[in-house]
């Protein structure tokens, strides 16, 4: 009897190690995989941004060239 509980308690412990584990390991990867698109969003945030702003350069520059004449 006491090496059937001792059996059954082990796979109890591993069971719930492997579980406590793999709930740390999924939070890791969505922790991971949430920083490279947030990354990702910034950056392309960015290159929008840039691109207005070359935009609005342009125009002032055509405005300007205008009103000088």
């Amino acid at each position: 009897m006491n090496e059937c509980y001792s059996a059954a308690l082990s796979a109890n412990t591993t069971t719930i190690v492997s579980l406590f584990v793999g709930t740390v390991l999924g939070l890791i990867v969505i922790k991971f995989t949430s920083l490279i698109a947030e990354r990702r969003a910034i950056r392309r945030d960015r290159k929008r941004i840039d691109k207005l702003m070359a935009n609005t350069e342009a125009e002032l520059e055509k405005y300007r060239a205008g009103h000088d004449r």
